[in-house]
């Protein structure tokens, strides 16, 4: 169980969602260096790291470092549980890197049931997420209220 408890992403679901999930990831390896995703590229999956480590940046050029990811992180989560459709930061393998890809339209066929979660249980998660750490609770509340007008199940 891995995912669901290492992965704070994961933290919410049930085993039953878990192991589905785990059937449609894809393990993908990175070289040193190697372009993962540039800021403005269409969105559709997100990375787990098992081992190695990925540079999120916040320019297209790499020249801003803003994090360096460890395993057990995930990024690019924006592609699975938003709207928008393009990348808003850049990533790249610091050195090799191991990650397993989840792939948008694979996650929205395996939680389309799950939109029954209730709302304390949704802003737990979403406080776990690498592009809200730091956030306000009240920012968090007013994004948590923008996600429940907005279906995450496939169309």
């Amino acid at each position: 169980m891995f995912l669901k408890f290492d992965v704070p992403f994961f933290y919410m679901f049930d085993r039953l969602t878990i192991h589905s999930i785990c059937k449609v990831l894809k393990l993908v390896i990175f070289e040193k260096d190697d372009l993962i995703f540039t800021q403005g590229d269409l969105a559709g999956e997100m990375y787990i790291i098992l081992t190695g480590s990925v540079g999120i940046y916040s320019d297209k050029e790499r020249y801003e470092l803003m994090v360096k990811l460890k395993p057990k992180s995930i990024f690019g989560e924006r592609a699975l549980i938003s709207k928008e459709n393009t990348r808003s930061k850049t990533a790249a393998a610091v050195d090799q890197t191991i990650c397993l890809k989840l792939i948008r339209e694979d996650y929205n066929s395996k939680i389309s049931y799950f939109e029954h979660i209730h709302k304390s249980n949704r802003i737990s998660f979403l406080k776990n997420l690498f592009f809200t750490k730091g956030w306000p609770e009240s920012k968090i509340k007013q994004f948590n209220n923008a996600l429940a007008e907005v279906s995450l199940a496939p169309n």
